[in-house]
């Protein structure tokens, strides 16, 4: 996996979304992206990204590589700080809001936004 691709697509993009293991781009896909598992998000600093990654990658292989399962890598500008999450995929606009509304109420990190990379289109969240 080239970490460096990655990492320069977050900071441009605002973040990058990649099935795994091939490592692909999500591009132009019709659908919601949002953590599936909020407390296991890691947040860093660039200059220790590439082995934040690494650990996580090493620890989530088998989550990742779930039909559903998806590498997320978001740059917070405020911050100056990446978020390495494993993102769900839904497509249904009503649903994903519902779901992401849960999984944030279940959870200690609190899911802000849901993103839908086709329609540039960005959903707060309540919970």
């Amino acid at each position: 996996m080239n970490i460096i691709k990655y990492v320069d697509t977050a900071k441009q993009e605002g973040g990058v979304t990649a099935q795994w293991p091939s490592g692909k781009l999500i591009h132009k896909d019709d659908a919601w992206y949002f953590p599936a598992l909020p407390d296991e998000t890691v947040i860093t600093s660039e200059d220790t990204l590439e082995k934040a990654l690494d650990n996580f990658l090493a620890r989530f292989d088998s989550e990742l590589q779930k039909d559903d399962r998806y590498l997320g890598i978001w740059f917070d500008k405020e911050a100056n700080r990446y978020h390495i999450d494993v993102n769900c995929r839904v497509e249904d606009t009503a649903k994903v809001i519902e779901m992401a509304n849960t999984f944030s109420a279940n959870s200690t990190y609190k899911i802000k936004s849901i993103y839908n990379i086709r329609r540039d289109t960005e959903i707060a969240i309540d919970a």
